[in-house]
């Protein structure tokens, strides 16, 4: 299912609000309005959240892809405790949906595009659609399917080309 922009459009207004929150409420001050955060979708609703955190001078942080897949891999762990592994071999039909608060381009770096491809390729996800911000395409937002987006080029993240993570 693709999403219409109209309700993409809603929904990182909602994710811009949510990161200027966090932004607040942890006393971290930046310079630049470039933050990014991310949610996973599930039938059009964001079942997980995850935001950029950065340890600032040390080679460490959690890209916002990162963290939203952690959350619900956690919270999935939870849940199927609960229901004691019912549909643990079901597949979680998924979209994944990646802005930057200035809504400047989110593409996937490589690092998150490798994280996903693994969380794909563990049956727990099916990871359909990706959206992200791109001030190059004309909506201001981007859609392409994940299997496509694995075959396009992409890029290591300045933060990972800085501490030489791209080995």
């Amino acid at each position: 299912m693709v999403l219409k922009y109209s309700k993409l459009y809603n929904l990182m207004d909602i994710l811009i609000k949510k990161r200027d929150e966090e932004t607040k409420t942890s006393g971290f001050r930046t310079v630049i309005n470039s933050n990014h955060i991310c949610a996973i979708l599930k039938d059009g609703h964001p079942i997980s959240y995850g935001s950029n955190n950065y340890i600032l001078n040390k080679p460490l942080n959690k890209h916002a892809e990162s963290q939203a897949f952690d959350n619900l891999i956690n919270r999935i762990g939870n849940v199927n405790k609960q229901n004691k592994n019912k549909n643990k071999n079901k597949k979680m039909k998924i979209d994944v949906f990646i802005i930057r608060t200035n809504k400047s381009s989110s593409k996937p770096c490589k690092r998150c595009m490798n994280e996903m491809i693994n969380y794909n390729d563990t049956g727990l996800f099916n990871i359909r659609n990706i959206y992200y911000t791109s001030k190059d395409h004309e909506t201001g937002i981007r859609n392409v399917k994940f299997s496509k987006l694995v075959q396009e080029e992409s890029y290591y993240c300045s933060y990972d080309i800085h501490y030489n993570m791209c080995k």
